[in-house]
């Protein structure tokens, strides 16, 4: 559900002596067939456009795809073992 993302870094930080914190990446994760993530991000299957400033308003769109999207395999599923016991 939603889009894709290219970002996946794991970073790590420590505190400097003046206050500010350094962070560096930390970890390379990869897909399972070796291909990093980063840049190469996986696809999704539902694409869900979420408006800006969505989350302000009480409404999810990803959730509402994911949701419906359930509700009809569910459904699917219901018919096609009817009358199976």
């Amino acid at each position: 559900m939603g889009g894709s993302s290219c970002w996946i870094i794991f970073t790590g930080g420590v505190s400097l002596i003046d206050g500010s914190t350094l962070r560096m990446p930390s970890y390379k994760i990869f897909a399972s067939d070796g291909t990093p993530m980063e840049m190469h991000p996986r696809p999704v299957d539902i694409p869900v456009k979420r408006p800006v400033g969505e989350s302000y308003s009480g409404k999810d769109s990803q959730l509402d795809a994911a949701v419906a999207e359930l509700l009809k395999q569910i459904g699917s599923r219901t018919k096609s073992t009817a009358g199976v016991p």
